[in-house]
């Protein structure tokens, strides 16, 4: 769990992520913050200094009591910390369960209650005390219908993220109507595969057909996603892929490899693309050379094709989990503070002679801060927020006839990791160096 988070997990209620965030306040705030009629706690008198000697050299009206203690107010206010805590999330409970009803649910749409199979719901009495409801369980989620309407022979379906113009209409003076037109980014594309042809519908308060666009209409989409922090749209069929930006085509490129296009995978930047025969090219978005925008550089790799390759997926690793290299942070040596402190205070006490005689050898804790008090003063200095510098790694996993598992690193397409019999579902994925055949170097192909 991160630094600054707690988890309060309950057996009667639901369980809590805390996020905390500490500040610092004084002891005379906090007395402030007291209501006026909490009645006054007995005051144990203690051996510090300062329960004996006047708290404001204000208050000192004798000039041999000034010249000791001399004329700078001492700062008697001790630092206290406080938290505060903001709910991030909750996972529901529905523990202890005290009673259960089993039954139909009330209200069920048309589209639902012609299913074959019943559907059941449970209510139960769950929780304790304060934390006591009523929970209703169901077998799953069962959405609220709008509107439906038949889509004769559609296969699959996307929705892509284009950019829309917005119209508002504002009032000027004088009654005058202005139009300020901006953009911004939705949903804008429902993309339908159908079994030779393809159905592109555009999104806004109404659902249309769009007639002309830079869409491939004339074969069935195998894939459709977004590329570039969704600002471009992919759209890859069994013969190529396109490139747009909205409706409008930037880029299309036809592939040759031997057989139709069956499945692709993405993970931004990059693009994984597998034929009905095996074969593996890689797609990267970078930027043109001629700073108009972005294009697709073809990479196809030369593995190793003695088994065949079933299904691949394209991976992309924020968190730093998926490695090569063995990191081993070292700890700083952290000096023995008390012996610093010692040299330092034996340095500094230089006391005459006459001073001795007066107030002996031990100091009051009233000149001296402990160190708790440097503590709580170092701790309560703002720390300089850093931001974290997230290194991404792409990944692309490769699952084979003969049941290998293989997973490369893109885009250099480097076996990294190999599993033996993989469809076994074995515990643990365990790596397997000695299958690892020698694969040549990719070839890199840019239009």
């Amino acid at each position: 769990m991160e630094e600054g988070y707690l988890f309060l997990g309950s057996r009667l209620g639901n369980s809590l992520l805390l996020k905390y965030t500490e500040k610092a306040e004084t002891e005379d705030a906090v007395k402030k913050e007291r209501k006026e009629g909490e009645p006054p706690t007995k005051k144990v008198r203690g051996e510090d200094a300062s329960d004996w000697i006047a708290s404001d050299v204000n208050l000192l009206e004798d000039p041999d009591e000034l010249e000791v203690y001399g004329k700078q107010a001492q700062k008697t206010g001790t630092q206290v910390k406080s938290y505060t805590f903001e709910v991030s999330d909750s996972l529901l409970n529905i523990g202890p369960c005290g009673s259960m009803v089993m039954g139909e649910p009330a209200f069920l749409s048309e589209e639902f209650q012609n299913n074959p199979d019943p559907d059941i719901e449970l209510v139960i009495c769950s929780g304790y005390g304060k934390n006591g409801a009523l929970s209703v369980l169901r077998r799953t989620i069962r959405p609220q219908v709008v509107t439906t309407f038949e889509l004769p022979g559609c296969l699959d379906m996307w929705t892509v993220i284009g950019q829309k113009e917005a119209i508002k209409e504002t009032e000027g003076v004088e009654g005058e109507t202005k139009t300020n037109t901006s953009t911004e980014i939705s949903h804008s594309f429902l993309i339908l595969s159908r079994l030779d042809s393809t159905m592109i519908l555009q999104t806004g308060q109404e659902i249309t057909e769009l007639d002309q666009s830079g869409f491939s209409t004339q074969g069935p989409t195998v894939y459709a996603g977004n590329l570039g922090n969704n600002k471009y749209i992919l759209q890859v069929s069994q013969m190529g892929v396109r490139l747009l930006e909205g409706a409008n085509q930037l880029q299309h490129i036809p592939l040759d490899i031997g057989s139709p296009i069956m499945l692709c995978s993405v993970a931004d930047p990059f693009v994984v693309i597998m034929s009905e025969s095996g074969h593996i090219v890689l797609l990267s978005l970078k930027e043109d050379s001629h700073g108009t925008g972005h294009r697709l550089s073809i990479l196809k790799p030369e593995i190793s094709q003695t088994s065949k390759i079933l299904a691949l997926s394209a991976y992309v690793n924020e968190g730093g989990m998926f490695t090569t290299k063995c990191k081993v942070a070292k700890t700083p040596v952290k000096k023995d503070r008390k012996k610093s402190e010692s040299i330092s205070v034996s340095e500094t006490r230089n006391v005459d002679d006459e001073d001795e005689l007066l107030y002996g050898d031990s100091e009051p804790t009233m000149f001296k801060p402990t160190t708790e008090e440097t503590s709580t003063t170092e701790s309560s200095k703002p720390e300089e927020v850093k931001e974290e510098v997230i290194n991404l790694s792409y990944w692309c996993a490769v699952c084979r006839e003969n049941g290998l598992l293989e997973i490369y690193s893109l885009p250099s397409f480097q076996c990294v990791f190999v599993v033996r019999n993989f469809p076994m579902a074995g515990k643990v994925l365990v790596d397997s160096p000695l299958a690892i055949t020698r694969y040549a170097l990719p070839k890199t192909y840019t239009l």
